[in-house]
């Protein structure tokens, strides 16, 4: 194994994918919410993120052995 194919690698893409993604859902849920919208939009919008980022964390920890 080398040393670009070790976990750890992996998993700091995984993290700057998932957290640029998770910061972009975040600033919409904000706005959203500064907007005037209504407090149940922000679970809305925030339910389907959650889930897609941690979605996506598994995907990345998984590999592509």
């Amino acid at each position: 194994m080398s040393h670009l194919e070790s976990p750890s690698v992996d998993r700091v893409h995984g993290a700057l994918a998932v957290g640029s993604f998770l910061l972009v859902g975040v600033f919409n849920l904000v706005l959203l919410l500064l907007w005037g919208a209504d407090f149940l939009w922000g679970f809305v919008v925030l339910v389907p993120v959650a889930f897609m980022c941690a979605l996506a964390w598994v995907a990345f920890g998984a590999g592509t052995d």
